[in-house]
């Protein structure tokens, strides 16, 4: 990403999708898309309802996971994909918000230096996150319970293919 200015993304020799690094990354246009320019938390879903304020409310169809998706994303079909990116998972060690959390159990930590990645399991989902500022702040260890969080308008919708 950091050596183009422009990106030609293509599967069995089809291009699939073009644009700049940035339009790639935080736009794909279908799941490979996402999944190939980086590590991804993906869940199908379906809707299933609104809020009193407008956001729609979206359920995982295997796990039952619920998801508040914000006005700001583009998420125009009753069914899809919601992909979390891993730099927008707030790691807490109780629940923070009723919404868009996800318990999961820690299977491995990755310290990098800049940051920590943190590898958890929900169900049958494996869920990444990255913890920024080196993580001095967080007493984490490998088979601890804690919350996955995210903002409503952090959130990726992708139709489904």
């Amino acid at each position: 990403l950091v050596m183009s200015d422009r990106i030609f993304v293509m599967k069995n020799g089809k291009i699939i999708q073009t644009g700049t690094p940035k339009e790639i990354y935080f736009e794909p246009k279908t799941v490979f898309v996402a999944e190939f320019l980086g590590v991804s938390n993906t869940f199908p879903v379906k809707l299933i309802g609104r809020t009193n304020n407008g956001d729609r409310i979206y359920q995982e169809k295997k796990e039952g996971f619920k998801f508040v998706i914000g006005s700001k994303v583009k998420a125009d079909s009753d069914s899809g994909f919601i992909v979390i990116r891993p730099e927008y998972v707030n790691i807490r060690k109780t629940r923070t918000q009723p919404e868009n959390s996800i318990k999961a159990q820690i299977k491995s930590i990755f310290f990098t230096g800049p940051y920590i990645e943190i590898k958890a399991l929900a169900g049958s989902y494996e869920l990444s996150a990255y913890v920024f500022r080196g993580g001095r702040e967080y007493d984490l260890r490998e088979n601890d319970m804690v919350y996955f969080e995210w903002d409503k308008n952090d959130v990726i919708f992708i139709k489904e293919e």
